[in-house]
């Protein structure tokens, strides 16, 4: 078989998708095969049998000997779930940086027998599971309320030691006297010791306005906008932008010389609701968040934010306490895009051109010639050397006027990527769109991700980046209730120009299904969710090495079950993938072999962890039919989450004990034996397929159930929060 438009590259086939006691299972283990005019079979050199330090605790778990990397599967959400699935959307799963600390949801709350954070029976749940010893401890976040009480969590700090949770104050959730009973309040929470402060809280009769930008400064110091007058000389019915800092609030949109603004958002348009006429799937028009990472600095000194009523950028020099000066950054309206993590460097578009902003100097200076119509910014390097744009302007010989350009920029030089690009990777809003709203099957933006370094540009797209036919007979792609080509994930690196499209199918078989990121299912009855506005999930590894997603498509053999499966991409020399291999490799994470569907949820920055959910049962403790988190982790499991087997019942005339034969008179019993010596033992039998046996009733989530009751969902593994996450969103809690 062969695939050119995929570039040669071996990819490895994942051997097994049982115990490994077959003949057929142990000669497919490790095999790789090239993608190219033809294929080759190249030994594994990592993940096979005893090469692992984890192997004893791999051949323990049904699936984990075909995992990559000498990952094992470890169960993260509790073994008792109240008959509830583990849930999660792009818009509550989170994983700590280490990969030690995950966020997810249930519909309904889990028996957690009480301790630190058992919170309040919620119809939506959410959680946080944090690694310790052998099992991973899960905890409820949701603030402790009363019957018709109001509660929800609005947002968690990148290391997930506080969320921001809201409360109706009935009764509230401190004993001081500036927390009011029954008027709305925000407070943050200590997840470590579940010990909650009190951030602000509105007037008499106001609600809630809250939009986490960032927690900085190792979570001392809290970003946030709010439409909520909390200082004099903030503008009355507008967002402004604040800083919480040890029980200090500090406005933070001042113009030069400290005068107030006509309200501030982060960064460009901000997290709040920015704009106003997006057609939701319901019909209604909603308001979008835009993301804003890097908008405050990682230290928290310098925060980058737009004045809503002129539309020019500044940068706020903060110190603690509220101390501050600000700099004009734009010399009239503009649109800003990036900025390195330390807050040296903003990048914005005025005029169709882009701009870098060099803070200390405070001097702007242009990347792209007049009339080169950039669109936006996919993505830069920590530290602003490498950065991905796109315009409709042709910058670099190659380039198509009009058409969906990417560039790189690097040191002065700008080089062409594909001029196939599409918004979505370089949109700078947060919306999850599906159905009638925008794309079908509600892939969300944005779909762009860089390494760290900036040699490493990840990015999807419908067209034909690289040649393969991406749009084959009986395809189900879609968009905007259309048919059309399948989306394909695709692989820039900046150190030889290459192209990798790493989701195309190995064989070079047409596609019929995307190949996403993340997926967000919907019945389209209720708004889509909005994606965390400070980060992405990390579907690229920090040194660009690694590829997470999920696709319907069976890109190998092992993935036999016609459902969506999780797979990793990795580049040849890293993890499992020999450094010989011609390009790169490819694995499943899922096994492949499941009747229901799995789901990409995060990963770790180094992709050591890779969260997914689903409803196979992938340890041996996990015997219920609900949807469980779990992290196939390198170097990980956990041998008391895979207890031994039980004794293999005896069967027909193996039940009864050997009778021995009686000799003849006076002839010893040696004697009337011809044979090798001793009498070999039956051959054991082999234990029956055990299934997940069904639970009481099969809980999983149906988006948009209603809250009157509490609804079993139907069958079929749906992430995604829905109404609660939107109503987070647009800072409204959930009443009972």
């Amino acid at each position: 078989m062969s695939c050119p438009a995929c570039r040669s590259s071996r990819r490895a086939v994942p051997y097994g998708s049982r115990r490994v006691w077959t003949v057929l299972l142990a000669l497919a283990a490790g095999i790789s095969a090239t993608v190219g005019s033809y294929a080759a079979l190249t030994p594994a050199t990592a993940g096979a049998a005893g090469l692992c330090p984890n192997e004893q605790v791999r051949i323990a778990e049904p699936y984990a000997p075909a995992l990559p990397d000498c990952r094992a599967y470890e169960q993260v959400s509790p073994v008792e779930k109240n008959y509830a699935d583990a849930l999660g959307a792009v818009t509550s799963v989170r994983a700590a940086r280490s990969g030690e600390a995950v966020t997810s949801d249930s519909l309904g709350p889990f028996p957690l027998g009480g301790g630190t954070g058992e919170g309040s029976p919620e119809l939506f749940t959410a959680y946080l599971s944090a690694r310790a010893g052998d099992a991973w401890p899960t905890q409820n976040l949701e603030p402790a309320i009363e019957p018709g009480g109001l509660g929800a969590v609005l947002g968690v700090s990148e290391d997930l030691a506080y969320s921001f949770e809201l409360s109706g104050n009935e009764p509230p959730l401190v004993s001081e006297p500036a927390a009011i009973e029954g008027r709305q309040a925000l407070y943050m929470r200590e997840n470590r010791t579940g010990a909650y402060r009190l951030l602000f809280q509105a007037q008499a009769g106001e609600q809630v306005s809250f939009f986490l930008v960032a927690a900085a400064d190792g979570d001392s110091r809290i970003f946030f906008e709010s439409e909520n007058p909390l200082i004099h000389g903030a503008a009355a019915g507008v967002r402004n932008l604040y800083e919480w800092h040890e029980g200090q609030l500090s406005l933070l949109d001042l113009l030069p010389g400290g005068s107030p603004s006509d309200g501030g958002a982060a960064g460009g348009l901000g997290p709040g609701a920015a704009e106003e006429a997006v057609e939701l799937p319901d019909h209604s028009h909603g308001r979008v968040s835009y993301f804003v990472q890097n908008a405050v600095s990682q230290d928290g000194s310098r925060v980058f934010f737009t004045d809503l009523g002129t539309g020019h950028l500044y940068v706020r020099e903060q110190k603690p306490g509220g101390e501050g000066e600000t700099v004009e950054v734009s010399s009239g309206p503009a649109v800003w895009l990036a900025a390195t993590p330390d807050g040296s460097q903003s990048f914005y578009s005025e005029g169709g051109v882009l701009y870098r902003f060099d803070v200390e100097g405070a001097h702007a200076v242009a990347l792209t010639p007049a009339g080169g119509e950039v669109q936006g910014v996919l993505g830069l390097a920590d530290d602003g050397s490498y950065l991905y744009l796109a315009a409709k302007g042709v910058l670099v010989a190659g380039a198509v006027s009009g058409a969906g350009n990417v560039y790189v920029w690097h040191e002065g030089a700008i080089a062409l990527v594909t001029s196939k690009g599409e918004e979505d990777d370089w949109t700078t809003h947060t919306l999850l769109y599906h159905g009638v709203a925008r794309a079908d099957p509600g892939e969300g933006t944005r779909t762009a991700r860089v390494s760290a370094e900036g040699r490493t540009l990840l990015f999807a797209s419908r067209m034909d980046v690289t040649g393969y036919d991406n749009h084959g007979a009986g395809a189900t792609c879609a968009e905007d209730e259309e048919a059309a080509p399948c989306d394909e994930l695709y692989v820039y690196d900046a150190t030889d120009g290459h192209v990798t499209c790493v989701s195309c199918n190995p064989q070079g078989i047409a596609a019929t299904h995307d190949a996403l990121l993340y997926k967000l299912e919907s019945d389209g009855s209720i708004p889509p969710s909005t994606l965390y506005p400070w980060d992405l999930p990390r579907n690229l590894s920090a040194d660009g090495s690694r590829v997470f997603f999920e696709t319907e498509e069976a890109l190998l053999a092992a993935d036999s079950n016609s459902q969506m499966d999780v797979y990793e991409w990795e580049r040849a020399g890293t993890g499992t993938c020999p450094a010989g291999a011609s390009g790169s490799c490819l694995y499943l994470i899922s096994s492949g072999v499941s009747s229901e569907p799995s789901y990409f949820a995060e990963a770790s920055t180094s992709a050591s962890d890779v969260f997914l959910f689903t409803r196979q049962s992938l340890v041996g403790q996990d015997e219920d039919e609900l949807v469980d988190l779990y992290d196939a982790r390198e170097a990980g499991g956990f041998s008391a989450q895979n207890p031994p087997a039980p004794p293999v019942p005896c069967v027909s005339e193996a039940c009864h004990p050997a009778q021995a034969l009686a000799p003849a008179a006076g002839v010893p019993v040696s004697q009337l034996f011809s044979g090798p010596g001793d009498i070999a033992p039956p051959p054991p039998v082999a234990p029956a397929s055990r299934p997940k046996p069904h639970s009481k009733a099969h809980v999983h989530h149906k988006a948009g159930a209603k809250k009157k009751r509490r609804k079993r969902p139907k069958a079929g593994a749906k992430r995604g929060r829905g109404e609660r996450a939107q109503k987070a969103k647009h800072s409204h809690g959930r009443s009972r």
